[in-house]
This record gives C-alpha cells, structure tokens and sequence, in this order.
C-alpha cells in the first residue's frame, strides 16, 4: 500500500505535457473594426508599470528574462500592462455558455506541502476604465500540495484558468490606465509547526523565460492596440492638421504633382510593439503606384507616436479613377493592421497654369466621382503653399 502510494506521489512530480490555449473557430473577431488575437506575457518586471511582473507582447525570450518564481502566499503578486498611450479596447472570447466571455490564462504554478494539504489560487482581472478601476474577473483554483521532500522534489503544474464574466463582449482600458492581473493564494499548511523534516510550505507562481520548459505563463484576448493610427495626404509643406487634398489632375505643373502621404502610427502599448510601417496607393487597374516602406529614420516620435511623411510625385497623364490608399502596420506578433484611407481621385482632364505671387490655378473639366458620368467644373488655388479648393 506504501509502495502504490510512493509512486502514485512521484508521477505527479512529473512536469506535465504541454497545454494549448483554447482555440476559437474564428481567426479574428470583428464588429465595427477588426480586431487581433493577442497574447500577452507575463515577463520580467518593467520599473516603468509597476508591479512583480509585466504583461508585455513580447515574448520573454532575451537573456534577462530569465524565469522568475515567487510565492503567492501573503501578499498578492501583481502584473501589469505599460502605461497605455491610446485607449485599448478588448473582446473576450465565448464560451458554450449564452452571454458569457473569457480570457484564458495559461500560468504555471507549483503547491508544496504536507500529503493531505491543498493550495487554493485566486485569480483577479483588474481594469482601468473612464469610471476608475473595476474587478473584471475573478477565478480559483485549488491543487493538492505536493511533499517536496520526497525524492525529485515537486516540478511545475502547467495550468489554463478561464477568466469569466457576462454582459458586453467588449470592454475599453483607457489611456493612461493599465490592465492588471493579480494572484494570490492559501494553504491548508500555513501555520503548522512541522518538524526539521517536514515539507515546505508555499503556493508558487512561474513567469519569465522557463528553465526547462518551451512555453510561457501568457493570456490571450481579441484586441487593436493600432486603432488610433491615420495617414493623411496632403501638398508639400502642409502641416498634420491642415486639410487633405483628396482630388488630383493628370496634367499639373510638376510642382503641383508632388503628393506628401504623411501617416501617424498610435499604439496602445508602446513604440516597442510596432514591426514596420508602410504606405500602399493603388489605382484603379490594382496596380500599386505607391507601396513604400518607412525606415526607422524616416519615422520620429512625436507626442507618444510616430510620425512620418513620404513624398511622391505622380507622373502626367496618370490613370485617371478612384484609387486605393491603405495604412499597414505590422506589429511585433505579426498582426497585419490595415487602415484604409477615404478614396483618391485623378480626374480625366485639368491643367495647372502658374501666374504671378507663385500662385497656381489648376482648372479642370473633369467628369464627376466615381463613375466619371456627369461633367463638372473644378478650380483650385494655392498661394504661399497653401491650398483652397473652389466647386462650381
């Protein structure tokens, strides 16, 4: 009977196999604007946000991020995301149960103690919201200790908690606020006396790069931390907030075909969570006229963001129809983010006469958007690199 119980003890010491996230059949959740599978880990801790640990999109796979474990018992450990730049909006993902949402947490813990004692987990989703912060979810686990002084001592439990609620899918961490994860814990052992022989006392909790394991402590929920990112197209020396110039003439003076895409990346969690950059204008034949990549010297930070501008000079004669300008920023975890652009037009006819005071009048008898089906009248006039446009 001794002898079935030993080993039943020493395969639970075992690490165990690996454990995937849930999977939802749907490889991005959209409503108004879409949204991206994202996983956050639970890293090394960033003295800029606070707390034990840091919730970060970047996998911990440097030399600094070492695995870190530390006890739950007592006070609780705490996680938190950087310091948002913009608002962060979330979606959990459903579960079988009507009107219900998850984040899954995928964590490893480890419970020493004494044969019979058992460690119970609380799991705490705290969020910064425009009313203050609020309890998002809260979850328990409970695992029977395992007695660390038997031969091979106690490895790591690799667990999934689904962290619930009901009500709206959605919810929004606001700027300047931060998503929070807590973890605490209780034993059945704390307090008992023990002998110089008997087993530790703890309820631990691993994150950072694991020693001896392929997989991380991380969560994952349906996000765009890219949202409030915009490119705007404009004439040389306009500034961000003066108007776009939308409407384009085949025949203009080479200095009036010159077009400034200027984009302004925002992500929620930080500058390191942005990949590459790049600006697309396609014409109507689906041909790309435009597809350039910004370097990282072409882009500057400026108030949280960053800000870039590309300059292209259309040729004479060019296709004249609708074109296409998209935004796409890939970040770190390869989420593609278009943001598409309202439609550009190249008119069929319009020539550019250049006059006194460096003023250019572009006058063009052009046919109507989209379909070119009705003829109208167009003028537009620039003076000291400015520009105001006058319908007929």
């Amino acid at each position: 009977m001794i002898l079935v119980f030993l080993l039943a003890s020493l395969a639970s010491l075992a690490t165990p196999s690996m454990m995937e996230l849930p999977q939802d059949e749907m490889n991005r959740y959209v409503e108004d604007d879409p949204l991206y599978l994202y996983t956050l880990y639970m890293a090394e801790r960033n003295s800029n946000a606070g707390g034990d640990g840091f919730l970060t999109t970047d996998a911990p796979d440097s030399g600094s991020d070492n695995q870190r474990n530390e006890s739950a018992l007592g006070d609780s450990l705490e996680f938190r995301t950087p310091v948002l730049l913009s608002d962060f909006r979330i979606a959990g993902r459903t579960t079988s149960n009507n009107g219900e949402y998850k984040i899954p947490l995928n964590v490893f813990l480890r419970a020493t103690g004494g044969q019979q004692d058992v460690a119970t987990y609380t799991f705490t989703l705290k969020v910064d919201t425009a009313g203050g912060e609020i309890t998002k979810a809260t979850e328990q686990k409970e695992m029977n200790a395992c007695d660390s002084i038997l031969p091979g001592g106690c490895g790591w439990n690799q667990v999934v908690i689904n962290l619930k609620w009901t009500g709206a899918q959605e919810f929004t961490v606001i700027a300047d606020g931060q998503l929070k994860l807590f973890i605490s814990a209780e034993s059945s052992c704390e307090g008992s006396s023990g002998g110089p022989f008997s087993p530790s006392c703890d309820a631990e909790v691993a994150w950072g790069k694991p020693d001896d394991i392929t997989d991380y402590s991380s969560m994952e929920f349906w996000a765009n931390a890219l949202a409030g990112s915009s490119v705007r197209l404009q004439q040389p020396g306009a500034l961000w907030t003066d108007p776009e110039v939308v409407d384009w003439y085949p025949n203009s003076m080479p200095d009036d075909r010159e077009m400034n895409f200027t984009v302004d990346v925002r992500d929620s969690l930080g500058r390191f969570d942005i990949q590459s950059v790049s600006v697309q204008l396609q014409d109507p034949s689906g041909t790309y006229v435009v597809d350039h990549s910004f370097s990282d010297n072409e882009l500057v930070e400026d108030n949280n963001g960053l800000r870039g501008v590309y300059q292209w000079v259309h040729p004479a004669n060019v296709e004249h129809g609708e074109y296409e300008l998209t935004l796409e920023v890939i970040d770190i975890q390869g989420h593609s983010v278009l943001i598409e652009h309202t439609p550009v037009y190249f008119h069929r006819y319009g020539i550019s006469i250049r006059h006194a005071l460096d003023r250019t009048a572009h006058c063009g008898v052009h046919r109507s958007r989209p379909d070119d089906t009705d003829q109208d009248v167009s003028q537009a006039h620039r003076i000291g690199g400015r520009s105001a446009r006058r319908r007929a």
